[in-house]
């Protein structure tokens, strides 16, 4: 599926840094119909590494356009990196995504492998599918929220449908 066209913007990491910390919680705040997903800092915990979020979006195209724009500086990465080159890369893979030259997944595993050490994403799916989804970040986040510990008990648990909006409430600190 083709989405629009984006354009690489002009790098400018103070500028992208203090607007995407004014959308930060417009985005952390899912709402019925978006698209997610979860990134994680790729630094060492004694950083800031390892804290995720899950961002929300009204569409793939708003989610391309926000990985273009404010993936790199969602964890800044080290100061000796070339964060633009880092930028243009990840911008690049993004465009390919969104012309549909490339599926989500080998898309994930490319933006992770030019992000190495600034921004991981570990998951990029609905809403429903965090709440009935087979696959092992879906299992072990549904665990954690229904106090479940052991895995093979993870892996038939749903979210059930009465519980969706202490899940959402339990999303948002997700990470933390």
């Amino acid at each position: 599926m083709k989405h629009k066209k984006i354009t690489l913007r002009q790098f400018d990491e103070e500028k992208m840094d203090e607007e995407i910390r004014q959308q930060s919680v417009k985005l952390c705040k899912y709402r019925k119909g978006k698209i997610g997903f979860f990134s994680y800092g790729d630094a060492s915990p004694a950083i800031g590494g390892g804290i995720g979020v899950f961002l929300w979006f009204n569409s793939h195209d708003e989610l391309y356009k926000f990985l273009e724009d404010y993936f790199v500086v969602l964890a800044p990465g080290p100061c000796s990196a070339d964060h633009e080159a880092v930028f243009v890369a990840v911008g690049g893979i993004v465009q390919e995504l969104a012309a549909g030259k490339l599926e989500k997944n080998e898309a994930i595993q490319k933006i992770n492998e030019a992000a190495k050490n600034f921004s991981q994403i570990e998951w990029w799916g609905t809403f429903e599918d965090l709440c009935h989804g087979k696959g092992a970040f879906q299992e072990e986040v549904r665990g954690r929220f229904l106090g479940r510990h052991d895995k093979a008990a993870q892996k038939d648990d749903s979210v059930p449908k009465e519980r969706e909006k202490e899940f959402v409430r339990f999303l948002a600190e997700y990470g933390f």
